[in-house]
């Protein structure tokens, strides 16, 4: 009895220790792997990056510049005085471009949150909506300046005639000799003097003549006329301003509409082309599998 005890117990203890000498061995000896096995036991440390947007600009507009805003040229003190003579088109063809800005902001905001579109395709469709009410309120801008100039260079053609009234009175000669007679400071004085004064008769003399009998050149007679144009003809100066401060309005809003047009849409232009592109490419195959209707 003794005996098979011990018996027991020895093998018992050398079973134990084959197996701590396997363990062992088990923790020395690389195990094999698998190459996929390895793949799947290895963390993945690469973010998983995400599609760019389609929206690809940051800063895009909320509301219109204020440089669209016809109250810029409504508010100017001749607008009131002139009853907004000769500006009327520039006004209409501000609040058209100020408006179709604010239509297409608001379009986009609303194409965003729709859940039915895709991100491309709301932004085509605001890419679209935009070219449609930008390129008529601009044709509008374009029709206003040209106007314009036209007005301003029949006005600014008037103010330039010469003034003949008096130029063969009784004693114009007599005032052309008296001018001829000074030193060129009395007589930009004298003549200074008559503008001031609106002499029609004494500027009829020296300026509906020809020059020379004055003591006068063409560019400082010229100069000395359109002064006294503008003098004596202070309504029509004053229209002439005021197109000219309408047509810097028109300039600075084309100008600032041509440099915002990615901040109003949202996106980049390059990216609407791509779009653009890749629609047209994938009409052209499902044309030819969707029947005509």
């Amino acid at each position: 009895m003794t005996e098979h005890n011990y018996t027991d117990t020895t093998i018992a203890d050398a079973t134990e220790q084959t197996g701590a000498v396997h363990q062992e061995q088990a923790k020395a000896e690389p195990r094999y792997i698998s190459p996929l096995d390895a793949s799947f036991q290895r963390p993945n440390q690469r973010q998983q990056a995400a599609a760019p947007s389609v929206w690809d600009v940051a800063d895009a507009i909320t509301v219109p510049s204020p440089t669209l805003d016809p109250g810029n040229l409504t508010a100017h003190a001749l607008f009131a005085e002139l009853d907004g003579w000769g500006v009327a088109t520039a006004v209409e063809a501000l609040k058209a471009l100020h408006g179709a800005v604010q239509q297409v902001v608001e379009v986009r905001e609303a194409a965003k949150a729709d859940p039915t579109l895709t991100a491309a395709a709301a932004l085509l469709l605001v890419a679209d909506t935009h070219t449609k009410l930008t390129t008529a309120a601009t044709k509008k801008l374009d029709a206003a300046h040209a106007t314009l100039t036209r007005a301003v260079e029949v006005e600014e053609a008037a103010l330039r005639k010469p003034i003949t009234t008096g130029a063969t009175g009784p004693f114009a000669a007599e005032l052309r000799a008296l001018a001829r007679s000074m030193n060129d400071g009395d007589r930009r004085a004298f003549i200074a003097d008559a503008i001031a004064s609106k002499d029609v008769a004494t500027l009829g003399a020296l300026l509906g003549a020809p020059p020379a009998l004055s003591g006068l050149d063409k560019a400082s007679a010229a100069s000395y006329s359109n002064r006294a144009n503008l003098v004596m003809n202070e309504r029509a100066a004053k229209r002439v301003e005021l197109m000219r401060f309408a047509l810097a309005k028109l300039e600075a809003a084309g100008g600032v509409h041509l440099t915002s047009m990615e901040r109003t849409i949202g996106a980049k232009l390059s990216t609407v082309a791509k779009l653009r592109a890749q629609k047209a490419r994938a009409a052209v195959v499902l044309n030819g599998f969707i029947p005509a209707p």
